[in-house]
């Protein structure tokens, strides 16, 4: 993911970001107002080796002490040197409990042993460090007194006592509630990530060419599209005619390969929009000089007649079974308005009358005589009906409306091309102008508009 991508997953989830970073405010700040709070303190032991005067001797005493300075740090923490503490304070603790709380160390090339504690009560670790200081000066007494007796030849001297701490080492409440904050609005962005990684749903471009889908246009809201559709197609000030004019020059960039001459547009459920794009589609591609045709193969709730003011005597149905032939169900292109075929009485079986053999003949004198034929039928689901138009046509566009699933789609590419379609891309419609996922808006002459 790129930096892009996580800011937009954060502008989108940003109300999952903020809970979830209040939450860890909270909780550090219950953490801290509850927790018991912790004291810490440390002394100095100063490792002396005891020999002659002499610079020889000197300089042999302080190598041998440097020697032993390390494993002095490393028995301040044994039993040995605790089980004395313990029994001098009269603690409770075992001396594992108590090795919890007690760390030494000797710095490099020193002849120091620094013993540093812990405690929940500032005297008691004073206490600890003074008894742990003075214990390990004893025990190291008795292990470096020669066997046959005499005198220890080192000798370790406490520098200065404990001193008894003031202010507890843990949090307060305001840094436990600010790095909680911290760690919550590291987790929220976490959060929102997998949340815009894990959405099934289709929400930008990006989205469907990850599914291996050219994206042919992104047409955004526009209450233009609303109105009457020859109208929206004059209209180069809408909102989203520019978008819908990318879908067409493409469409037509097939068409003009030789390739392509019919086109089915179809959504893959109600309400992407299918009709609409088939609609602008045919007008945009008339208003360019082309000659085309509209096709109305939706037979369950046809829309193109009333939304184009079409009277014909004849339709669709009335072709296919052979009460009319495709010329007396055309109305000819008038101007630069497309020429129409409506869907005619509605069938039985609207599905078993598209497959007919006559809807591939009647396409094909169709696409003889123009230069595009767009053909608007039911939705992908629930029906078959797109399906037997899918496999007599040269192409289709797929309509998808942004929150349409991932699996939605897939399922809607699977069954065209098992109907061994050839799938030109996705139109997304509803595309928002504002937030995470808005789309560009341009003005007739390219310019970019504001929203």
């Amino acid at each position: 993911m790129e930096l892009a991508d996580y800011v937009r997953a954060l502008r989108r989830w940003w109300l999952v970001s903020l809970a979830v970073a209040v939450l860890g405010a909270a909780a550090g700040w219950l953490v801290t107002s509850t927790a018991t709070p912790e004291y810490e303190t440390s002394t100095r032991l100063f490792v002396t080796a005891q020999t002659g005067a002499t610079g020889g001797d000197l300089v042999q005493a302080s190598t041998f002490a440097q020697s032993r300075v390390a494993s002095y740090a490393e028995l301040a923490t044994s039993g040995a040197v605790l089980e004395r503490v313990i029994a001098d304070l009269g603690l409770q603790e075992t001396p594992d409990d108590l090795a919890e709380q007690v760390t030494a160390s000797a710095p490099d090339d020193s002849v120091l042993v620094d013993i540093s504690v812990v405690a929940s009560d500032p005297q008691q670790a004073a206490a600890i460090a003074d008894a742990t200081a003075a214990a390990l000066s004893a025990v190291v007494d008795d292990l470096e007194t020669p066997v046959g007796g005499g005198v220890s030849p080192v000798r370790l001297a406490q520098v200065q006592p404990a001193p008894v701490p003031t202010t507890a080492t843990t949090p307060g409440t305001t840094l436990g509630a600010a790095l909680g904050l911290l760690v919550g609005l590291l987790l929220g962005l976490g959060a929102a990530v997998l949340l815009d990684v894990a959405d099934p749903r289709l929400r930008r471009a990006a989205d469907v060419r990850a599914s291996g889908l050219e994206v042919l246009g992104e047409v955004p809201r526009d209450p233009a599209l609303r109105g009457h559709p020859v109208a929206f197609a004059h209209d180069a000030s809408a909102r989203s005619s520019q978008a819908l004019h990318e879908v067409r020059l493409r469409v037509q960039r097939a068409a003009a390969a030789g390739s392509v001459r019919t086109v089915l547009v179809v959504g893959t459920q109600a309400g992407d929009g299918a009709t609409t794009v088939a609609l602008q589609l045919a007008l945009s591609a008339a208003g360019s000089g082309a000659a085309v045709t509209l096709v109305d193969a939706d037979l369950r709730h046809p829309a193109v007649a009333e939304r184009l003011e079409a009277r014909v005597p004849y339709g669709l149905t009335d072709v296919l079974d052979g009460s009319a032939d495709v010329s007396q169900a055309l109305r000819r292109s008038r101007g630069d308005l497309p020429g129409v075929v409506v869907a005619g009485p509605p069938p039985r079986v609207p599905s078993d009358a598209l497959r007919s053999p006559g809807l591939r003949k009647a396409l094909e004198e169709l696409g003889a005589k123009a230069d595009l034929v767009v053909v608007d039928t039911t939705p992908l689901e629930p029906f078959a009906d797109a399906t037997a138009v899918a496999e007599v046509v040269d192409a289709v566009v797929l309509v998808a409306a942004r929150g349409t699933t991932r699996g939605r789609l897939a399922r809607a590419e699977r069954a065209l091309r098992a109907a061994d379609a050839r799938v030109l891309g996705v139109v997304l419609t509803r595309m928002p102008v504002r937030g995470p996922d808005a789309v560009p808006v341009f003005s007739a002459d390219g310019r970019r508009r504001r929203r």
